[in-house]
């Protein structure tokens, strides 16, 4: 399983830990984005390090990536809570479009895991 990207919210949604691994040509964890982001993604960096560089375009990229991930995560737990045939049902826990799969784990602290994969992980 090739693991792409890993971000962890927290139970306030800001964004505390990201990182992105090399994927080749695919572009960044996102399916879209910014050449900066996809920078970021081949070169190994996670958010901290790019605050640290003073580079703001990097910074901005990921705080931007970091976003979409989560606007995605909230749109499918909203929509899947509405169809869920009942009220104590987990959610989801993954999905896959063409380019990659998302994985998502919440504890019970109010802590969220998002990871990206390549779309033939279970």
């Amino acid at each position: 399983m090739a693991i792409y990207a890993l971000f962890v919210f927290n139970r306030h949604c800001e964004c505390i830990y990201h990182t992105s691994w090399r994927r080749g040509t695919v572009g960044n964890s996102t399916g879209g984005g910014s050449a900066a982001a996809s920078a970021a993604a081949t070169a190994g960096q996670n958010s901290l390090d790019a605050e640290a560089t003073g580079d703001p375009d990097l910074a901005a990229a990921v705080a931007e990536d970091a976003k979409l991930v989560y606007g995605v995560v909230f749109s499918l737990r909203n929509m899947v809570s509405k169809l869920a045939p009942r009220k104590d049902a987990e959610g989801f826990q993954s999905y896959r479009a063409g380019a990659y799969r998302l994985h998502f784990f919440e504890t019970p602290s109010g802590m969220r895991l998002v990871m990206t994969t390549d779309p033939a992980s279970e």
